[in-house]
């Protein structure tokens, strides 16, 4: 595991789409760049990369998805995120931030 071997700091990602509803609203296209995204982040954190990843769903509320991602550098935890598949085609929109998880 390469986590071992460097420090790394952690970084969150707030994913929203890149239209209002999409969740709601998707198409079969859509969904097959949904499904490899999902596929993305969960090779990521079988190498310890990706730390943490959820997706909001509740009625009334603006859709968005967190990732934490543990990498060297901020530049580094963008090119991880800006790799993502539905993130690279714009179908979701990354707003990366420094982070640190103090409770797990």
């Amino acid at each position: 595991n390469f986590l071992k071997e460097e420090i790394m700091n952690q970084y969150i990602s707030i994913l929203t789409p890149a239209r209002k509803n999409m969740h709601k609203t998707v198409t079969e296209a859509e969904m097959k760049i949904i499904e490899t995204h999902s596929e993305y982040l969960t090779e990521k954190h079988k190498i310890g990369i990706v730390t943490f990843a959820g997706t909001s769903f509740e009625e009334g509320q603006n859709h968005f998805a967190l990732v934490v991602v543990n990498a060297e550098s901020k530049a580094k935890a963008a090119k991880i995120i800006d790799s993502d598949p539905a993130v690279a085609i714009g179908l979701l929109i990354s707003n990366l931030t420094e982070f640190n998880t103090f409770l797990k």
